[in-house]
Formats: structure tokens, sequence, C-alpha cells
């Protein structure tokens, strides 16, 4: 019999099959307001678990920005595992707390749900929504795309476009050449934004879950350049921690 154990690479060993917790894991709940989550819940508190162990990293390699939203000043960790607690040691995992962002003014954005409303924007072909760092931005009341365009949408928009600014286009280029350079034109980012809050107003959404600044990249995310999981899935944390300087400027 070989008994299955609960962990993370952050920290190792949590808790057994069974929920009891390892002796030497410090643990603490905290409440989770925007998933109705509370330690006064009954009949067990429930809330995000926080764990330290005698293994804990102290933080990401050159990555403030994932140490700081993971670990709290305590050295605690945020796993991300909504549990109830069953016991003084023993836990039950019932949810997984997804990617959440709170802004400036309280309010709380989903990530995952504004990407998939705009990812059906015919000048999108990828996106990831995300903040800049909150350590040297903390009064941000909008998130940011990282966006690669739609180069047949984005080609053909600007071969449409009567206002060409001059310089950008060189008779020359050939397409994939003018999508490198679409994607660092401002006017390109502002119909991109544009695009973005039309869906958005579509789609109902707060004004607040509307991106107001956008980093434009001419390279898909693939699982080959670590952008993407082998699940296709966008890899976040990669993502986020490669382009971290250019969204702190977009």
């Amino acid at each position: 019999y070989q008994r299955r154990v609960r962990g993370a690479t952050e920290v190792g060993a949590i808790a057994g099959d069974d929920g009891q917790l390892h002796d030497a894991v410090q643990m603490k709940l905290i409440d989770v307001p925007e998933l109705g989550y509370f330690l006064t819940d009954k009949p067990y508190p429930r809330g995000e678990i926080c764990v330290k162990t005698r293994s804990t990293i102290d933080g990401y390699y050159h990555d403030s920005v994932s140490t700081n939203n993971l670990f709290d000043a305590d050295g605690f960790y945020h796993t991300g595992d909504i549990v109830e607690q069953l016991g003084k040691r023993k836990i039950r995992i019932i949810d997984r707390k997804k990617n959440i962002f709170k802004l400036s003014q309280g309010e709380f954005i989903v990530p995952e749900k504004l990407e998939n409303i705009f990812s059906l924007e015919e000048h999108v072909e990828q996106v990831l929504i995300t903040l800049a760092d909150m350590s040297l931005f903390p009064d941000q009341v909008n998130p940011v795309a990282v966006l690669v365009p739609s180069k047949t949408a984005l080609l053909k928009w600007w071969r449409s476009k009567e206002d060409k600014q001059e310089g950008q286009l060189d008779q020359n280029d050939d397409d994939d050449q003018l999508f490198q350079k679409l994607c660092k034109s401002t006017d390109a980012e502002q119909k991109i934004l544009d695009c973005l809050l039309k869906s958005g107003k579509k789609a109902n959404l707060k004004r607040y879950e509307i991106p107001s600044a956008i980093l434009l990249l001419p390279d898909k995310f693939t699982i080959e350049n670590g952008l993407m999981t082998v699940s296709n899935k966008i890899c976040r944390h990669a993502i986020q921690k490669r382009f971290q300087q250019q969204i702190n400027e977009a």
C-alpha cells in the first residue's frame, strides 16, 4: 500500500490523502470573500489554506511579482486551494481559488473570464489579462492585455486604413515585416484596445474589467517557447515573468 501525499514544489509535502496535515506543517486559513468562503462558515471554517514548512522556498528567483503574490509577510505560501477545516489538523479540499486580481479601488477581476470573451474578437489570436507590478504601480484601476494579434485581421485593417502614418510602411516590406512593425505601432495598439472595449461592452463587462493598456506580441504562445502548457493552456506564470518589464511599461 502506497499512501498518496498532497504537496507543492514550493513547500514540499503538506498532507496525506486522508487530509491529515503532516506534523511539520504550519497552517492558517484566510477568508476568500470574492468566492464566498469565510472562517466563520458552519459547520466547518472554510478558506484558502496557507502553509509553511521547513522546506519552504524563499521565493521565485528574479520574480518578485509572483513571490509577492504567493508568499505573505510571515512566509506562508498561499496554495490556492480552498478547504474545509474538519479538525484542528485535518482538511478537505473543496474548491480551487481561480486567478483573481484585486485592483486598487478594491474591485476583483477574473482574468480567465475576460480572456474567453476577448479571444472571440477577430483581431485577437491569443490574449492574457494581467496587471503590472503592484509594488511599483499600486494605483491600477484597469488590467493590462498581453496580446498576440491576428495577423490576417491586423494586416487587413492596416491596408484599408486611410490615415496611415508615414514611415511605418515600407513598400518593400513583406507581410511578416509589416506585422512585426504593426505590433510596435501605437495605431495598432489603439485599434485593438478599441476592439476590446467594444467586445467588453457587448458582453456587459464592467468598465474596470476592460484593459486600458496593451502589449502586442508578434509571436504566438507555444509549447516550444515555454508559454503554453502541454495541455495547450496559457502558461500565465511564464508569460508574466518573461514580459514583466514590457507589461510595466505598457
